[in-house]
């Protein structure tokens, strides 16, 4: 059943991240000799008339998506923190928490999670978890990431403070330019922005953050945001998208710090 729900889902972002995709000295090499679509080329120029946005656009054909996918998973699973996190799972968290939690803090913990797992079958529209430090919002962020990564979902999990030194990074990047860095995360099948808040609020990274947010709002993109601010902290623009009720399910987390016991 979750797999055919994400494969539903995957299918919807497939032709956006496929568009988005800029071939590089990987993704460019010889496809099947014998397609009949790019005939070995791997990849097709975009039939469109001069004057259009993806005039001269290459996009991987068909008979390379498969081999592209993986190296996609791949680069985004060590672009991410996961490795870290991988014992960060449903299966190791504590749905009513501690010993000593008042039943409403259990409660809230509780559907927190029901919420998470059902959001992890499906990818269907964006998960707001709000709650404060400690309460468990990480670890049911992580949990959702890396139980899209065994379903082989191409999923990205940065802090916010992080995402933003990625991309201040790639303008003096041999290896990738910052356009090729900033399409590969607003394009991610799953983007995960944890500790959302914690960043240094410039303007230059205020609008970065809004660009690639408001970009998966408009291509209903699945996301999932951590945050401990209250939902009047956050930058306006970015709220109108984060409380937009046909897209985004808020979750919030009344639960103390789980590494100070009771």
């Amino acid at each position: 059943m979750a797999k055919s729900k994400i494969d539903e889902t995957l299918k919807k972002i497939a032709t956006n991240t496929s568009k988005a995709s800029t071939p590089t000295t990987s993704s460019t090499s010889l496809g099947d000799p014998n397609c009949p679509h790019c005939g070995g080329a791997g990849y097709l120029r975009t039939d469109v008339p001069v004057g259009h946005p993806n005039f001269g656009r290459l996009e991987i054909c068909v008979c390379r998506q498969r081999d592209v996918s993986q190296q996609v998973r791949e680069r985004l699973y060590s672009l991410s923190r996961l490795d870290e996190l991988k014992e960060l799972t449903f299966d190791t968290f504590q749905p009513r928490g501690q010993t000593g939690l008042g039943e409403k803090q259990a409660t809230s913990l509780e559907m927190a999670f029901n919420q998470a797992q059902h959001y992890a079958s499906s990818l269907n529209g964006w998960l707001l978890l709000q709650g404060g430090y400690g309460c468990g919002k990480t670890h049911l962020a992580a949990a959702i990431a890396n139980f899209a990564v065994g379903m082989g979902v191409p999923t990205l999990f940065l802090t916010v403070p992080d995402l933003l030194d990625m991309l201040r990074f790639s303008y003096d990047s041999e290896d990738t330019t910052f356009e090729q860095r900033f399409n590969e995360i607003r394009n991610a099948s799953l983007l995960v922005l944890d500790d959302f808040g914690t960043q240094n609020a410039t303007p230059w990274a205020q609008e970065k953050l809004f660009q690639i947010i408001n970009y998966r709002y408009i291509n209903k993109l699945p996301l999932v945001v951590t945050t401990n601010l209250g939902l009047d902290e956050i930058d306006a623009r970015i709220r109108s998208r984060l409380t937009d009720p046909q897209l985004v399910s808020i979750v919030r987390i009344n639960a103390p710090d789980y590494r100070h016991p009771m």
